[in-house]
């Protein structure tokens, strides 16, 4: 497998959960935060929603004590990859959460990938900047790599995980999950940035 990075390719951008009709969520996709959270597979879980039913107080322990859970807001630059695999290829990328550094976001550089039982989430990630035959790679379906303009509102778009399955939403209680195995069908609309000052290296 061939793997190159294209910059000129790649750009910022929020991506936005669209409801029933069509309609882009106001706000795009967000994660979960705890603060001091017990363990660290408590925070960054994708949170798909054009409301907040998640943030405020919650119980850990025996429920004697309590931490601040809120959303936290992402952007992501859309790291474009041209891979050539036997006798196909496939422009593909590479979702790293980037914000401008005057904004305190703890999961700057974090990246988007697929838990064991399929729910995105961000994860740590020792090289954002890279990519190889392992690193979790997304398809847009319906987009032209070559057509994407400063600005740009991209509907109607399926998102295809690393591992190939089309993203769906997953309501679970209250909280609206994205997930590769499980759920209902989700289209998204990709709202790029005006500016190409925005790229992270």
């Amino acid at each position: 497998m061939f793997i190159a990075y294209k910059p000129e390719l790649s750009f910022h951008a929020t991506l936005h959960w669209e409801m029933h009709g069509g309609d882009p969520a106001v706000h795009g996709l967000s994660a979960t935060y705890i603060e001091k959270a017990p363990t660290a597979a408590e925070d960054g879980w994708i949170y798909a929603s054009v409301g907040d039913t998640y943030s405020g107080l919650k119980p850990v322990g025996w429920g004697l004590d309590s931490v601040t859970a809120r959303l936290i807001a992402l952007k992501f630059w859309f790291s474009c990859y041209y891979v050539e695999d036997h006798d196909s290829y496939r422009h593909l990328y590479k979702l790293s959460v980037y914000e401008d550094q005057q904004t305190e976001n703890p999961f700057q550089l974090y990246t988007l990938d697929v838990s064991r039982n399929g729910y995105l989430a961000v994860y740590k990630d020792s090289d954002p900047q890279g990519a190889h035959a392992g690193s979790p790679l997304w398809e847009l379906s319906r987009v032209d790599p070559w057509e994407i303009p400063l600005g740009a509102s991209l509907s109607n778009i399926k998102l295809i995980s690393p591992g190939g399955r089309p993203v769906r939403r997953k309501m679970e209680g209250y909280f609206p999950y994205l997930n590769d195995q499980a759920g209902h069908d989700a289209r998204f609309t990709i709202k790029v940035a005006d500016s190409t000052r925005q790229c992270p290296w």
